[in-house]
């Protein structure tokens, strides 16, 4: 009498794969080799040139919100007065029409989308070619900053521009977790 036994567990380069003999993810042995394995469909993959085009896609909606936003509070006006120098001797230094500060995104550190866009960005702001940072979020996850969007150190411009490259993201399929502000 055979008991029924649970599925074989097997750990490949990281991964556990249920029910299929290791020789089958190992390059030239078994039935289903690397080359024979079915890959996933084009709209599943990530390529460099599909990440860096919805990064450019994200780009442009995040720069025609930050316009939008900048031109309402331009239409509203100055809400900041900024001064500076030493105590009892601060003199005016100008207006600002909101808080200083940015934003940047918190994604789904798990995706496929992650790994690639983290591959081709730059780990040092502003160095890389691509003109955006991905890499590990405190916390956990990831971080997206995506840089030329807006030019500006408002914070409400930021961030809407963050918030509209969050919907191209999403709308591509990316796990977007949420939109990280912060006040200079």
């Amino acid at each position: 009498m055979v008991k029924n036994k649970p599925p074989v567990r097997h750990r490949v380069k990281g991964h556990i794969r249920e029910g299929t003999p290791v020789q089958s993810y190992v390059r030239g042995h078994g039935s289903a080799s690397r080359q024979e394995r079915p890959s996933r469909a084009v709209g599943d993959k990530w390529t460099d040139e599909r990440v860096l085009g919805v990064i450019a896609e994200a780009r442009q909606a995040g720069h025609a919100a930050a316009e939008v936003k900048l031109q309402e509070l331009m239409a509203s006006g100055p809400k900041w007065v900024v001064q500076g120098g030493p105590p009892g001797e601060e003199r005016y230094a100008g207006t600002m029409l909101d808080l200083c500060g940015g934003a940047w995104l918190n994604i789904d550190a798990k995706q496929p989308f992650y790994r690639v866009a983290s591959r081709l960005s730059s780990k040092e702001p502003g160095r890389s070619p691509y003109r955006f940072m991905c890499s590990r979020a405190y916390g956990g996850g990831g971080m997206l900053s995506i840089f030329d969007m807006t030019g500006r150190q408002e914070l409400s411009v930021n961030e809407a521009a963050e918030k509209a490259a969050k919907k191209v993201l999403e709308r591509h399929g990316v796990k977007v977790t949420r939109v990280h502000t912060y006040i200079d």
